[in-house]
């Protein structure tokens, strides 16, 4: 005679093991569809999530309908994809790749007498207008060609030169940086500014 005894005792924990099975995959499914969205790969996320890599996939072969030519979690990836490209388009839309500040200064002293009383000495009937340009992360091979421009074209301060603002306007300047004075914060690449004067 048949014993159904271990049957009848096995049930109810086999059907409360299959529950916790799906209470898991509701909790772990959307986070691994998250992941793998991210670029992040089936194996890592396996790891991460400690989830078999055959559940996974079978999760994401489920995911797809019939009416889809790929499964929802390929489909959240390339969105994810999508909107990456969208924003690295955006930040590569043309521009200017300098901050160019356009102060206006007046050559003026400005001291007092022992009794408290300003004094201001004016030191040029014009006030004098400066252009800073300032690079991040310049390629070795533009950092040359300005240090080379800055010592032998224009000799530091010596040569003036048409300079074109932003906005398209011809200035007359000079370099009055001083130096040269760059500082080299990666592999070939250098961060630095220059000032320019108007004359």
């Amino acid at each position: 005679m048949r014993n159904t005894s271990a049957l009848t005792v096995s049930w109810p924990l086999l059907r409360m093991r299959c529950m916790a099975e799906k209470g898991s995959r509701a909790e772990l499914e959307p986070k691994a569809k998250a992941l793998y969205a991210a670029r992040h790969q089936l194996g890592d996320i396996a790891k991460l999530l400690d989830i078999s890599r055959g559940s996974l996939s079978k999760w994401k072969s489920e995911s797809k309908r019939p009416d889809q030519d790929a499964d929802d979690w390929d489909i959240a990836r390339n969105n994810n994809r999508s909107l990456l490209e969208r924003l690295r388009a955006l930040l590569e839309l043309p521009r200017i790749d300098y901050g160019q500040p356009r102060p206006i200064r007046s050559n003026q002293v400005i001291d007092e007498t022992a009794a408290g009383v300003p004094r201001v000495e004016t030191l040029a009937p014009a006030p004098t207008q400066t252009f800073s340009l300032a690079w991040k992360q310049m390629p070795a091979t533009k950092y040359t060609a300005l240090q080379n421009w800055v010592v032998n074209t224009v000799n530091f301060a010596a040569n003036s030169f048409v300079y074109n603002d932003e906005y398209g306007i011809q200035n007359n300047v000079i370099y009055i940086s001083g130096g040269f004075d760059f500082i080299q914060d990666s592999f070939n690449r250098y961060s630095g500014s220059i000032q320019l004067r108007k004359i």
